[in-house]
């Protein structure tokens, strides 16, 4: 409890639990925030494109309907209205490159577009947030293809990109992968999740048909404690 951790917003911060909407949903927190540990930097998280998966969408399209994309539009608009001027990092999209293996040429093409809005959005509406763009995993992405859907996204217009947010792998690892990344993005530094891979990646025993990772409640333990100060020039912070 006494670390930093990072707060996570996507469709289910609200609506049903009696916040009106997005944008009062970050409010509320940076302001409780700013109240109750003055001059920190709170830790954001958006995890809002869930369409256009594997297994949803048609036939791996990211939904390109009208009212999808509006939607998304919404979302994002209130999020920055939300933050506003406040001080805060932003992880925006947790998973949203690293599923694009999964979409076909126009899916990928949607996808890559709702990125370029929210970045344009929230730096044209936030002047103090520094933000990240997934990039995936080191056992789960190449770091060719996560640094190619990096520029196709806009990482050019931000501070870089995050890893481990959804896996378990090795630090060591992934600072390993985030540096070739960081070399194909024009050295966009980056930051590295240790909050659950103290333990490391549980391995499943059919990694072709289960994948590299069980990622469904694996046993899990923390990992480095939250730092700015992680002594590799291109690693920004460890976070949980």
């Amino acid at each position: 409890a006494s670390q930093p951790g990072t707060s996570r917003y996507g469709s289910f911060s609200f609506g049903k639990n009696g916040v009106p909407n997005i944008e009062t949903a970050v409010s509320r927190y940076l302001t409780r925030a700013a109240v109750q540990a003055p001059g920190t930097v709170p830790l954001l998280a958006t995890y809002r494109i869930v369409h256009g998966l594997c297994k949803s969408g048609r036939n791996g399209h990211a939904s390109d309907s009208p009212a999808d994309i509006a939607s998304y539009h919404d979302f994002i608009n209130g999020f920055a209205q939300g933050i506003g001027s406040y001080r805060a990092v932003l992880f925006l999209e947790m998973d949203s490159i690293i599923t694009t293996p999964c979409l076909s040429a126009h899916g990928k093409a949607v996808r890559e577009a709702e990125l370029r809005y929210a970045i344009d959005t929230l730096n044209a509406d936030c002047p103090h947030l520094v933000i990240y763009m997934d990039a995936g995993a080191a056992d789960a992405l190449s770091a060719r293809n996560a640094a190619r859907f990096l520029r196709a996204s806009g990482v050019a217009q931000i501070q870089g990109f995050f890893l481990n947010s959804t896996h378990f792998d090795w630090t060591s690892h992934e600072i390993r992968y985030g540096e070739q990344i960081s070399r194909m993005t024009g050295g966009k530094h980056f930051v590295v999740n240790t909050g659950e891979n103290g333990t490391g990646p549980v391995r499943p025993r059919d990694i072709v048909h289960q994948g590299n990772e069980v990622l469904c409640n694996p046993r899990a333990g923390l990992g480095p404690k939250p730092t700015a100060y992680t002594g590799y020039r291109n690693v920004d912070m460890f976070a949980w």
